[in-house]
């Protein structure tokens, strides 16, 4: 039998008792935590002992030689911190002792004052996700996109879970479901992994055409299709809202049109002195052409950004 092996979990940090309690039983079952980390720990096998397992958050400690001493001095021995201010330890078990004697919180201010500096982090995580959500939401109602949409169910999600998880830490004693802080422990992770990676694919999937043409004396365009000036193609992924600034100016009107596959007009607009501002553009997946037409010739300026 191999004498090592490393399991990878997911914790919540308000039901860290989960975590303690795996811990607790892998032990009971010969296997003995020699590292802890976030999203993984090490074991060693050992048949002939048994720990009970604890967990402490101390973020940012000044001493931790004393801090770590004075637990080593009440029979606790220290295993290892993680980066994000989580310490374990452990203490051989003996049956015949109570439980209590396995418990570094002996008093509920000290489990509350533990669990109150994880609590006050992540207050403040939640705040910045508020104040996120709250810019992506106004931006959502001024450019009605997918990939912003996408971000604005991320940090909602996040937020309610943060918001949940505060509330628990705030009251230690509260009876919680290990089952559903499991399982909202891998919605965190998959909301915020796949909620990233999803609006970083559609915001660069996003086509970006843009073109700025200028001219004192400009050739007639002639208004029949075959003699049109084709500005740009672009290729439009999936489905979506797209906006598009316009700004032209010019000694006669100019005709400016953008057509799908099908040459159907998805907008078009004539004249000498035309501006549009974050204009919204329903697009469909597919491939489209932007042209100029029945321009009778002179000075020319035409800028426009699709996006």
């Amino acid at each position: 039998m191999r004498k090592y092996k490393k399991k990878y979990n997911i914790y919540a940090a308000w039901n860290y008792e989960r975590e303690v309690e795996d811990m607790n039983r892998k032990s009971e079952r010969g296997w003995h935590l020699i590292r802890g980390k976030s999203f993984s720990h090490k074991y060693e096998y050992n048949p002939e002992v048994c720990y009970r397992y604890q967990l402490d958050y101390q973020p940012g400690l000044t001493e931790p030689g004393r801090y770590i001493e004075t637990y080593r001095e009440q029979g606790w021995e220290f295993i290892n911190n993680t980066f994000n201010g989580w310490y374990y330890f452990r203490k051989l078990y003996d049956p015949s002792l109570p439980e209590e004697q396995y418990t570094i919180y002996t008093d509920s201010s000290s489990l509350k004052e533990m669990n109150g500096r994880w609590a006050k982090i992540a207050s403040v995580l939640a705040i910045i996700y508020a104040l996120l959500l709250v810019l992506q939401t106004v931006h959502i109602i001024r450019q009605p996109q997918l990939a912003t949409l996408v971000q604005v169910v991320t940090l909602l999600s996040i937020l309610g879970i943060f918001t949940r998880g505060i509330l628990l830490m705030r009251n230690p004693y509260k009876k919680k479901t290990s089952k559903v802080d499991y399982f909202l422990t891998l919605l965190f992770f998959t909301i915020l992994i796949g909620g990233a990676v999803g609006s970083i694919l559609l915001t660069a999937k996003r086509p970006n055409s843009h073109c700025t043409f200028s001219a004192d004396s400009y050739t007639a365009i002639p208004a029949a299709k075959e003699d049109w000036v084709m500005l740009n193609t672009l290729q439009v992924s999936y489905p979506d809202n797209y906006f598009l600034d316009l700004k032209i100016s010019a000694e006669e009107p100019v005709h400016f049109a953008i057509l799908n596959s099908r040459d159907e007009a998805v907008y078009s607009a004539t004249g000498s002195d035309l501006t549009e501002e974050n204009l919204k553009l329903r697009l469909k997946k597919g491939e489209y052409r932007i042209y100029l037409s029945a321009f009778e010739g002179g000075k020319l300026s035409v800028s426009y950004r699709l996006e």
